[in-house]
């Protein structure tokens, strides 16, 4: 957080950290832009920072850290809400404009809930296409959308659990059909990464599910299917190396 995040009192100022610290356990401010770009810079790519600035700070550092991995989501406080949306629109990183101390707060509680619950490593701002958006820009985004969903998802870390909660997941959803059923039993069993286009092609459960996420965006269930995109993805890189080489030999 910058020195620009200014409150009433200094005792408004205790308190607001205190609120923060309880969210994120390690909480820092900065008075000046290049102690914290030196600072960002010098963290390693798997750290993760939620950061805050003022809209003059902001202006001046985030163009200059925005692509960095290790930044996770930024937010800009500032009273001048209007103003401060027109740069900040252009960096995806960017989480919002907050001029009320609370929402910011509630935001960045709330963004880093879904990290730990989703197990996410990168930002993935669902908000990017908005659905009342109507601009000439309309199908660009949804592109440009649909470009971040996947590669959130194929570099989203695997969990041992991972398979277990797709699992129940799939069983709920098709309790009633006892052919599925004895297919998912069968996943259960036998899948492996390697075997992830032959189980896609098939008429099952994996390929009703995904087109049914695909369709109506259904994001928390992608999440949980991404171990699947994940794995149909990299053996997809692996046939088309191999198609490369059987090419190109000779």
């Amino acid at each position: 957080m910058d020195a620009g995040f200014r409150l009433n009192t200094s005792t408004e100022n205790i308190i607001t950290q205190r609120k923060f610290r309880s969210i994120i356990h390690y909480f820092k401010t900065f008075s000046h832009v290049q102690d914290c770009e030196q600072y960002i810079r010098q963290k390693t790519k798997d750290d993760r920072i939620f950061l805050i600035v003022s809209g003059r700070f902001g202006q001046e550092i985030v163009p200059r850290i925005h692509q960095f991995r290790r930044i996770f989501s930024i937010y800009v406080y500032y009273q001048d809400k209007e103003k401060n949306e027109e740069w900040a629109k252009k960096f995806i990183k960017v989480s919002g404009v907050f001029n009320k101390l609370e929402v910011l707060i509630n935001r960045v509680q709330s963004d880093y809930i879904k990290r730990i619950q989703y197990k996410v490593d990168d930002p993935f701002p669902l908000n990017i296409c908005k659905k009342n958006n109507l601009s000439n820009n309309l199908i660009h985004d949804e592109f440009f959308h649909s470009q971040l969903l996947v590669d959130y998802l194929v570099h989203m870390k695997t969990l041992a659990n991972d398979i277990t909660e797709f699992i129940n997941i799939c069983l709920n959803e098709f309790h009633y059909d006892q052919y599925q059923l004895s297919i998912i039993n069968e996943f259960k069993q036998k899948y492996n990464s390697n075997k992830v286009l032959w189980w896609f092609t098939q008429d099952s459960f994996i390929y009703h599910l995904l087109s049914k996420a695909l369709n109506i965006k259904n994001y928390n269930l992608l999440i949980h299917m991404g171990f699947l995109i994940r794995d149909i993805y990299e053996n997809l890189q692996k046939y088309q190396l191999k198609s490369s080489i059987q090419v190109y030999h000779g």
